[in-house]
């Protein structure tokens, strides 16, 4: 297949498969270490992730390596500016096509679902004709394709999806399957931050990180670090999580782990161990709390136990409500970046 070959068949693509041939007809026909030759590696690698059951952070990786290259080795800024757009594109595509999976594997097949495998094929589409377009030395045309493989995706019987249905029949559950994917967006959104000079500025994953922020904040965990990274000053803000919240939560935690301490040695030795070394120097500033609830009626030592429960539940729902903050805040950061 020639270049001119190339041009004419790029109209009757109808599918991944068929996308992915010609792509690689058009590397192969490049010089191995030319800029196009790698960004043309880096969509045949997100056309390989987008048929692979698997979903790793690693196909990501792959993809911006050779996009790096490509950029390092475009010949002009306007080339540059070319290929950081591809990847913007590349990368909104992978994860819409991830997120598309999920609402099929839910049975959620809503507008929602369909609107983010549209948009995935358009965006596949639209990067793979930029590359098609510059290695036939073509204008670039919106003919369709994006659809047509929307089309070829859904309506394929023996395809794409009924793959990944086989795929989760052979042991992975849906559950499991939504926290890869959401460990997935927390790499990517992390390695964001890193290789935002390849990228550049772009509006495409600026609004990709404010779609997802708000479900990936209660399971970022600490993010105070990256925060600190990008908002120096924000150190100030964090005081009270350091001088109340977690001496309370630790304070509260040591307690009742004393408590259970001195309820097992209670229970199998009796008054004997108080009486031999349960008020020694050693044993008696750990229990002090638990001998002076010894001595206090039975009421009183409920209602101890349940205002130390609930100072531990309120220290940890605002525990995790900060670090909730904190990870929105910093996934907010990485968005202003682009």
């Amino acid at each position: 297949m020639d270049r001119k070959d190339t041009a004419i068949t790029r109209n009757e693509i109808t599918s991944i498969d068929h996308l992915s041939y010609v792509l690689t007809e058009l590397r192969n026909q490049e010089s191995s270490d030319s800029a196009l030759a790698y960004a043309l590696d880096a969509q045949l690698q997100v056309l390989s992730i987008i048929n692979s059951p698997k979903l790793s952070i690693s196909f990501y990786d792959l993809m911006l390596d050779s996009l790096k290259t490509a950029i390092q080795r475009a010949g002009n800024q306007q080339e540059k500016e070319e290929y950081r757009r591809c990847a913007a594109i590349m990368t909104n595509s992978m994860v819409f096509f991830f997120d598309a999976r999920l609402y099929w594997e839910k049975n959620t097949w809503n507008e929602q679902g369909i609107a983010l495998l549209r948009n995935a094929c358009n965006l596949v589409a639209d990067s793979s004709t930029v590359l098609i377009a510059k290695t036939t030395k073509t204008p670039v045309v919106n003919n369709g394709l994006g659809n047509r493989m929307f089309y070829s995706l859904t309506s394929n019987t023996n395809g794409f999806f009924d793959d990944l249905i086989d795929w989760f029949i052979k042991g992975f559950r849906i559950d499991k399957y939504r926290s890869e994917f959401h460990n997935f967006l927390l790499q990517l959104f992390e390695k964001q931050e890193r290789y935002r000079d390849i990228y550049g500025r772009q509006v495409l994953l600026c609004e990709l990180i404010y779609r997802y922020k708000d479900t990936l904040a209660p399971l970022a965990g600490d993010k105070r670090a990256g925060l600190k990274r990008l908002l120096p000053n924000f150190r100030q803000r964090v005081s009270f999580l350091s001088v109340v919240v977690y001496p309370l939560l630790i304070g509260a935690i040591i307690l009742l782990i004393g408590g259970i301490i001195f309820v097992i040695f209670n229970w199998f030795s009796g008054d004997k161990w108080l009486e031999l070394f349960g008020k020694t120097v050693l044993f008696y500033p750990l229990f002090s709390f638990h001998f002076f609830l010894l001595n206090c009626n039975t009421l009183v030592k409920i209602g101890s136990i349940i205002v130390l429960l609930v100072l531990l539940l309120i220290a940890t729902l605002f525990g995790n409500k900060y670090f909730t903050y904190i990870a929105d805040r910093y996934f907010t950061e990485i968005a202003k970046l682009y």
